[in-house]
């Protein structure tokens, strides 16, 4: 059976130390932790010990959780090569052998306004008609591709972290914003460049069913096309505008991912710190029921 983690987000804000968050998963059942963007988990820079790890451990990292904070947010993940000398040694601190690299958005400010605007409705449960999810696509048609430029820079940290760290899991994140970098046909491309370097993607339920519902593309069309490189999942299920729902909860299609989800995923069940550790057991259990052959 495959081993489920715990997103840090259920610890909300609080400053919960990561080796006691490591300690309270591993009391529900969960084999450890995943640290993921906006998430907290306070001690992190100072690392783990092999005593720390023995019993529970930390699966993957968001690269966001170990570097600064930037303008304007965490949200928009700027791939620097200089950042790898600042990633690697704090993913060896921590023992973890996964790094989850957040696409962001794309960088030209009318198409993040748009974007924020259709997210924003799409938080309140209100319906976006097709119309306006056009107005972002009219912005590739602009002469000036800068989410050509932005695809190079990420390949070019690609290849840094990859020159360093030969043997290190990297999955690609892509934003759950209509405006995010990322869509499955600039993702083909980039991983035509990219293909020799055994980079993976990252399956987010929740996020997934919030960009069906603000750009129409079916979360079925992110796994179909990519599940071959899947390497993990952020479980949590979606529904009137919330995410970090417990699974059952809301509109996620389970029994479709289960099909297309790999036997060796790492799987990151998350949750709204709002519910108890009770509800997780009991998720934990039920996606292991759901999601396992």
């Amino acid at each position: 059976m495959a081993a489920m983690y715990l997103a840090n987000l259920w610890f909300g804000n609080c400053a919960v130390r990561l080796a006691e968050q490591l300690q309270e998963a591993a009391d529900m059942g969960f084999h450890g932790v995943g640290m993921l963007s906006g998430g907290t988990s306070e001690g992190a820079e100072a690392g783990l010990d092999a005593k720390q790890t023995a019993t529970s451990r930390v699966v993957v990292v968001a690269a966001d959780q170990l570097l600064p904070a930037r303008e304007p947010s965490h949200q928009q993940f700027h791939w620097r090569p200089q950042d790898v000398e600042l990633l690697l040694p704090r993913l060896k601190k921590l023992r973890c052998a996964h790094l989850l690299v957040p696409t962001g958005l794309d960088a030209r400010p009318e198409a993040i306004a748009v974007g924020k605007e259709i997210l924003a409705r799409v938080h309140a449960g209100e319906q976006v008609h097709g119309q306006e999810v056009e107005s972002l696509t009219l912005f590739e048609e602009l002469p000036n591709l800068d989410w050509e430029q932005q695809l190079t820079r990420l390949v070019a940290f690609l290849y840094q972290l990859r020159s360093r760290a030969p043997g290190l899991g990297i999955s690609l994140l892509p934003d759950a914003s209509p405006a995010g970098l990322l869509n499955p046909q600039r993702f083909r491309l980039l991983l035509e460049e990219i293909g020799q370097l055994q980079i993976h993607y990252w399956h987010d339920t929740a996020a997934m069913e919030t960009r069906s519902l603000a750009t129409g593309e079916a979360p079925g069309e992110w796994l179909d096309g990519f599940s071959n490189i899947m390497s993990g999942s952020t479980l949590h299920d979606f529904s009137g505008g919330s995410e970090l729902l417990p699974p059952g909860l809301g509109q996620v299609d389970w029994q479709l991912l289960r099909e297309y989800l790999p036997r060796e995923a790492i799987r990151v069940l998350a949750a709204a710190p709002s519910y108890p550790g009770g509800i997780l057991t009991e998720c934990r259990s039920a996606l292991e029921s759901r999601l396992n052959p």
